[in-house]
Parts: structure tokens; C-alpha cells; sequence
């Protein structure tokens, strides 16, 4: 049988899943929002949860000079639409992430938590969570505007009612996110 993507990254990065809910952990979703892969956040579009992600640029790996560019890819919206103030993530309520008990976590989330990982600790950033979950939308081969029109897709289809009509106040709604 094929390895998936995630047991990939898993055996790539030394990480295993976690679901602690410590302080330190959940610091991680207060911070910033975690990064998945180009299968998860397709499962968490079908979810219906679209509008609450965001294409964004992840340049982490070119800023450590990992890679030569950033890496364009959809993830989970900030609470705020400064990129460069921290802020929760979307899907943290309550102090919890809403998609872990729905098995909708991103894969970066579902590795990484309060223990440093094996490629912090070694200095080999290409051995990271963060830089396999990036790599797997370089693999991926969409461009930027393929990704807008794929989350514009699914954010619109959340608009439409199970009878066919349109729910203009959620329409609203997404078009506020892109105002």
C-alpha cells in the first residue's frame, strides 16, 4: 500500500500526532494558524468551512533559505488581516481547535506540539513539519490564481441553500472577508 501524504510527512519530520491540550500547545493556536496540506484543507471545504480560509504565502522557507521562494497555498484565516501581527487562528473557540474533534485538523497541527521537533533540535529545517506540509503544495503544482478560483468556488457553493436559493446574509458575509 501507498504511504499517504501525511504518514510522509510524518516519517520525514520524526513527528507523531498529538492532540495535548496544554498551555503551550494551545499558545500555538492563539500565535498564528496552523498550515495543512492541499488534502486537508479540500477536507475542510467539503466540511463547509471555506470561509474561514485564506490564500496566503508562506515564505518561512525561503526567509531560512530553504527554499528559493514562498509558497502560495490556502490555510485556515488569522482572527485579524495584518500578516505580520500574530493572531489566533479561525478555527480556535473556546480554547480549543474546533476541526481536531471533527478530524479536520491541518497536518502541521496534528504533528507539532509543546516538544521541540527532532529538526529544530538538529538545526535541519528541510526535516520540518512546517517546511514537508509547504512542500507538499509545491508538488501540488497550482499556481496562485488556480487556488483563489478553487477557495472562491467553495466559499460561493457555501452560499447556496439545500433547496437552490442563494443565502444572501452569508454571502455577505464572505464578500466582508475579501473587502
Amino acid at each position: 500500500m501507498a504511504e499517504s501524504t501525511f504518514e510522509k510527512i510524518m516519517r520525514k519530520s520524526g513527528m507523531k500526532p498529538s492532540s495535548c491540550k496544554c498551555k503551550a500547545c494551545k499558545a500555538q493556536c492563539e500565535h498564528t494558524p496552523c498550515i495543512g496540506t492541499p488534502e486537508d484543507m479540500e477536507r475542510i471545504m467539503k466540511a463547509g468551512f471555506a470561509h474561514r480560509l485564506v490564500i496566503t504565502e508562506w515564505a518561512t522557507g525561503k526567509a531560512l533559505g530553504a527554499i528559493d521562494r514562498s509558497v502560495w497555498m490556502i490555510s485556515p484565516r488569522k482572527m485579524n488581516d495584518d500578516p505580520y501581527t500574530p493572531a489566533p487562528c479561525s478555527f480556535y473557540e473556546n480554547g480549543l481547535c474546533i476541526l481536531h474533534e471533527k478530524g479536520l485538523k491541518p497536518s502541521e497541527g496534528r504533528l507539532t506540539h509543546h516538544t521541540p521537533e527532532p529538526a529544530m533540535r538538529s538545526g535541519k529545517f528541510s526535516k520540518s513539519v512546517g517546511f514537508n506540509v509547504a512542500k507538499t503544495w509545491i508538488e501540488d503544482g497550482r499556481t496562485k490564481e488556480e487556488l483563489t478560483d478553487r477557495l472562491a468556488l467553495a466559499q460561493a457553493d457555501e452560499c447556496i441553500t439545500p433547496d437552490g436559493r442563494l443565502n444572501l446574509q452569508k454571502f455577505i458575509a464572505i464578500l466582508d472577508l475579501h473587502a
